[in-house]
């Protein structure tokens, strides 16, 4: 078990110590935390746009989704324009991108037009691959069905 003093000197995750005023920490220093509250809020919310699900996409479908090129995406990068994380699975190498940025690239670089019907495309694409997959199996049930059916009646 740890005791009061032990546990106000335990460390938060970003490295600060305990919020809540010591005799050894003056206020000034926790309304000096609170001026970088808005900051730290900031920063952790831009953290976790990249843990959301959506929310990034690789270099390769970000090409394909919205009809950039490495180089344009690159150039972005370069120009601040696109955040970017280093990723690899089995010693290939990729980019992770943020999606919000990179359809703000394809709409400065192509148009508001393009960008909408490479995603209607995009969209169309995936609503017709879960129509295929429904139907084998559907086709599948149809088989179950039949089989069962023929138990019961032979």
């Amino acid at each position: 078990m740890c005791s009061r003093a032990a546990a106000a000197d335990l460390p938060w995750l970003d490295g600060r110590k305990s919020v809540r005023p010591t005799p050894q920490q003056p206020l000034a220093r926790l309304a000096m935390d609170d001026q970088n509250y808005e900051q730290r809020l900031q920063e952790y919310e831009q953290r976790l746009e990249w843990r959301r699900k959506g929310a990034t996409l690789s270099d390769k479908p970000a090409r394909q989704e919205f009809g950039l090129t490495q180089d344009e995406i690159y150039d972005a990068i370069d120009a601040g324009m696109l955040q970017c994380r280093q990723a690899a699975m089995h010693g290939n190498p990729w980019l992770r991108l943020l999606r919000r940025e990179v359809e703000a690239l394809a709409r400065t670089r192509h148009g508001d037009r393009y960008v909408n019907e490479k995603q209607s495309r995009a969209e169309l694409t995936r609503v017709n691959r879960e129509i295929r997959r429904l139907r084998a199996e559907l086709a599948d049930l149809g088989e179950q069905r039949a089989k069962l059916s023929s138990d019961l009646g032979g």
